[in-house]
């Protein structure tokens, strides 16, 4: 388990696991955000590794032979409390640490293909504030692709056709940042 600066969220998470285990455990009675932090040490807790920093935790948990790996992180919002590392930062502070396992880094961001003209540029910027990503989130990109290439990972963005900014981004309707994960 790694726990350092677990978000709120991601403990109220862990306790909704603990909390639907198995129907021999008692479950613990949860009305706040307080009473579900304490429940968790209220209920014994699965097997369960703990870790020094996620660096660490991916480490151990990578297989050697592993060819493919996917990670996904909460995303930071305008519209939520701002946390004081994100999930995006503190992979990229990990990276270095299982660099020479990794030879290629896919981030979940494109780049706007100049050929497709305004409709994509328009498509973009709409997209950029349905999912409410705080402008900091660029910058938290750009240094997670520095990170990358200074440990010999190649960075790729999705590459996105042109046809494909009207499904995003309809010219009439609202726009499906949802459409971005197929």
């Amino acid at each position: 388990m790694y726990r350092e600066g677990v978000p709120a969220i991601a403990r109220l998470a862990m306790v909704g696991l603990v909390a639907c285990g198995s129907d021999n455990q008692p479950r613990p009675s949860v009305s706040s955000a307080r009473d579900a932090a304490i429940a968790i040490d209220a209920v014994a807790l699965p097997v369960h590794t703990t870790y020094a920093g996620l660096a660490a935790a991916l480490e151990a948990v990578i297989p050697a032979d592993a060819r493919v790996i996917g990670i996904g992180e909460l995303h930071a919002r305008v519209d939520r409390s701002p946390v004081k590392q994100t999930s995006l930062a503190a992979f990229t502070r990990a990276l270095p640490r299982i660099g020479a396992r990794v030879s290629d880094l896919v981030l979940e961001t494109w780049v706007v293909d100049p050929k497709c003209g305004p409709q994509a540029v328009k498509a973009t910027q709409q997209l950029e504030t349905a999912v409410k990503r705080p402008a900091a989130t660029k910058t938290e990109i750009a240094l997670l692709v520095e990170a990358a290439r200074a440990a010999s990972i190649q960075p790729h963005a999705m590459t996105l056709a042109c046809k494909d900014y009207e499904q995003l981004a309809p010219a009439t309707g609202e726009p499906d940042p949802v459409a971005m994960l197929t």
